[in-house]
C-alpha cells in the first residue's frame, strides 16, 4: 500500500470515520529512512501535542517503515494511572525487544524455522527438475539474474533477506521510540529527528572511517576484509549526508539545535577537512577508481564537500566556506598545464583551514567527540 493512500483512507473509510477519522489517528512517514516534508513534522508535532494537552484519551498512529506497516496506540489511562502505548504488527515478531545482536539473531531463527517451507516453494517455483542440493543452492544465493543487483532479485539471497528485515526491524524500532517520547512529552518530533540523524552520522563515520584508532583517508581493507577510510565512507554513506543531515538540518531550524551539536558538526568538519588537506597535499589527488566517482567522473567527495559548506553556513553564517577550497584543488592537479593553479588552490585551501581552526580556538570548543574511537 503505498504511504500517500494511507490520509485518504483516515479521511474517507467508513468505519475509521465512525472511530474518529482524522481526529482520531495520524499517519506518520518514516522520518529515519523514508522521504518526508519539512511540513510532515509539523502535523506529527501537532497531533502529538492534541494529545498531551488531554483533549483525547487515545490517539492512534498508521506507521510506515520500509516496506511494512504498523499501528500503534497511545492511551491515556484513567486516574491519572500514566500513558500506555499499544504496538500492533501482523508478523507476530518480537519487535522491541530484539534489537542488535539478539535482533539479527532471531530473524535468522525465524529463516531457520521456515526454511523447510521455503525449500518447498522453491521446488515448485523453480522446477521440480532442481534437485535437493540445487534448490539449497538458490536458497542460499538466490537465482540471478543479469544486470540487476541482489536486491531487486525476485529470489534474493539468504543474507539479502537477512539483511532486508534487520533494516525492517530497525525502521520499527525507530518509529516506535519516536511515538513514545514525543506522546509522553520527552521530546519534540523536530528535536528526535534531530538527534537520531545525529547519532547516526557519528556512529557511522567511527564505524567506517578508522583502522586501529587512526583517520585514513584512502581506501583501505582491515584485517577482517572490511573496506575502510574517509573516501570509502563517503561513497558508501557521505552521499546521504546532504539528505540526512542538512536537509534535517534546515528543516528543524539551526536555532533549536544545542550549542554542544553545533561545536560537534563544526570540529567534525574541519578534522575531516584537514585530514582530506594532508591526504591531497602528499599525493595526486582524490582516488578516482570506478566505485569512487560518478557517472560523469566526478569524485564523490567533491558532492560531500559542498553539502558540507552548506551545513557550516547554516550553523555559522557568512563564514566562508570550507570544503571547495579543496574541491578546487583537486580539481587543479587533474588539470593539465595548472601547475601555478594548483599552488594557488592549496594556499587557499590551507588558509580556509587554518581559518576555521582559529574560528573553533575563539569559540573554546569543547565537549565530546562521538566521531572519534573511544580511547
Amino acid at each position: 500500500m503505498e504511504r500517500t493512500h494511507v490520509p485518504y483512507l483516515i479521511r474517507n473509510e467508513p468505519v475509521l470515520q465512525m472511530c474518529g477519522g482524522t481526529e482520531s489517528f495520524e499517519c506518520i512517514p518514516d522520518l529515519v529512512g523514508g522521504v518526508w516534508q519539512p511540513e510532515e513534522l509539523e502535523r506529527c508535532q501537532k497531533a502529538f501535542d492534541r494529545f498531551l494537552m488531554g483533549d483525547k484519551f487515545l490517539v492512534g498512529f498508521i506507521v510506515g517503515a520500509l516496506d511494512h506497516w504498523i499501528s500503534c496506540v497511545l492511551h491515556r489511562q484513567p486516574n491519572d494511572a500514566g500513558i500506555e502505548l499499544v504496538v500492533l504488527d501482523s508478523t507476530n515478531f518480537p519487535l522491541l525487544s530484539t534489537t542488535g545482536p539478539t535482533g539479527e539473531a532471531a530473524i535468522r531463527e525465524q529463516f531457520h524455522r521456515a526454511k523447510q517451507a521455503e525449500l518447498e516453494e522453491l521446488t515448485e517455483s523453480a522446477g521440480s527438475h532442481l534437485s535437493r542440493d540445487e534448490t539449497e543452492y538458490i536458497y542460499l544465493n538466490g537465482m540471478m539474474e543479469p544486470g540487476v543487483a541482489p536486491e531487486h532479485w525476485e529470489i534474493k539471497p539468504l543474507e539479502v533477506r537477512v539483511a532486508s528485515k534487520l533494516r525492517r526491524l530497525g525502521a520499527v524500532q525507530d518509529a516506535v521510540q519516536l511515538i513514545w517520547e514525543c506522546g509522553t512529552g520527552q521530546k519534540s518530533v523536530q528535536t528526535w529527528l534531530w538527534e537520531r540523524k545525529l547519532a547516526s552520522l557519528f556512529q557511522e563515520f567511527n564505524r567506517t572511517v578508522y583502522r586501529e584508532g587512526r583517520l585514513v583517508v584512502p581506501r583501505e581493507y582491515r584485517n577482517d576484509g572490511q573496506a575502510c577510510g574517509l573516501l570509502h565512507w563517503v561513497k558508501e554513506r557521505g552521499l546521504s549526508f546532504s539528505s540526512d543531515v542538512v536537509n534535517v538540518l534546515a528543516a528543524v531550524g539551526c536555532e533549536s539545535i544545542p550549542a554542544e551539536h553545533k561545536s560537534q558538526l563544526k570540529e567534525w568538519a574541519v578534522e575531516v577537512c584537514a585530514a582530506l588537506l594532508a591526504d591531497l597535499t602528499s599525493g595526486g589527488g582524490f582516488e578516482r577508481s570506478a566505485s569512487l566517482v560518478s557517472e560523469d567522473g566526478r569524485p564523490w567527495v567533491h558532492v560531500f564537500l559542498r553539502s558540507l559548506d552548506l551545513m557550516l553556513d547554516l550553523i555559522e553564517p557568512g563564514s566562508g566556506s570550507l570544503g571547495e577550497g579543496l574541491v578546487a584543488h583537486d580539481e587543479a592537479m587533474f588539470a593539465p598545464g595548472q601547475e601555478r593553479k594548483v599552488l594557488e588552490c592549496r594556499e587557499r585551501a590551507i588558509q580556509d583551514v587554518d581559518r576555521w581552526k582559529h574560528l573553533l580556538t575563539k569559540q573554546q570548543v569543547c565537549g565530546s567527540r562521538p566521531w572519534r574511537p573511544a580511547q
